[in-house]
């Protein structure tokens, strides 16, 4: 334990002291871009782990442990049912989102089984196979963004209408992709709001948007006035009808759905564009 403190306190004074440049070569830590607190607490924590799994007597026996297992998972699922019903979009992709809290689940088990601590090691490499073997972390020039088939359907629409600004949908990270194709989206992240045109949208919810922020727009469920809402301190949907008179008088003429729209025609807008891989609808107002 004591060498374990040792290496915690100097990865500590590693982040928040300056360390001659030959220590840090020699110790490869020059390639650390991390500089806080945090590396030696998440290395400790650990390091500590191993050593509990290691030493430590078993607190419960078998019977116990499945007991306390089990409520810490309907504890999880519970917590992770009710962020969802509250914030729909807050898991992009569900499947990935229950693998991980399936795998985290598994492993959480092991500190209640004594008899499967000496699993531990192998059981955590396998999850991260699972979870990381098909991420590669290496990207070589721009052609993932550039051969994007939704980065090329923008461009040609933007070849047509150079004007024409872009509303997207039912998505947070979309907006993003939309604007590398070089047009002018109103959503996405905005380290500078609108000022003025979000007050012509309502300006009573100013304290929302007056910030930097990741925005989503959502089709409202009726014709009613947009309807801002804060999630977190740095993102808020906004419940905007695509139809609305001051879009149209902005500029907005063209939106991007993460999925279809099927009251399009009814609202003025009609389908110019879809990508059946990526689920992505493109609409212009007629």
């Amino acid at each position: 334990m004591a060498g374990t403190l040792l290496a915690v306190g100097l990865l500590c004074a590693f982040c928040l002291l300056r360390v001659p440049q030959r220590l840090l070569t020699s110790t490869a830590f020059n390639y650390v871009v991390e500089q806080r607190a945090l590396v030696g607490i998440g290395v400790g924590g650990v390091v500590a782990c191993c050593l509990y799994l290691d030493r430590c007597e078993p607190l419960v026996n078998a019977r116990e442990g499945a007991v306390l297992w089990l409520a810490f998972v309907a504890a999880t699922v519970a917590l992770v049912w009710w962020i969802w019903s509250r914030s729909p979009g807050v898991f992009p992709h569900p499947r990935q989102a229950l693998l991980s809290l399936v795998i985290h689940l598994g492993i959480i088990g092991l500190f209640f089984f004594p008899l499967t601590r000496r699993w531990a090691l192998p059981a955590t490499a396998v999850a991260l196979v699972i979870t990381n073997f098909g991420v590669n972390p290496v990207m070589r020039g721009l052609s993932p963004l550039l051969a994007s088939p939704v980065v090329a359907t923008v461009e040609k629409i933007r070849a047509s209408d150079t004007a024409g600004k872009w509303i997207v949908y039912n998505n947070r990270f979309l907006p993003q992709l939309i604007k590398a194709a070089g047009v002018d989206v109103l959503n996405g992240t905005k380290i500078v709001p609108d000022i003025n045109f979000f007050r012509a949208l309502d300006p009573d919810a100013e304290p929302i948007y007056d910030r930097y922020a990741h925005i989503e727009c959502r089709l409202p469920a009726a014709q009613t006035k947009p309807a801002f809402q804060l999630l977190h301190l740095d993102y808020f949907i906004v419940d905007l009808a695509p139809d609305l008179p001051l879009l149209h008088t902005a500029g907005y003429r063209y939106l991007a759905m993460a999925g279809a729209w099927r009251d399009a025609q009814e609202h003025g807008f009609t389908l110019i564009a879809r990508l059946r891989a990526s689920d992505v609808w493109f609409y212009k107002s007629r």
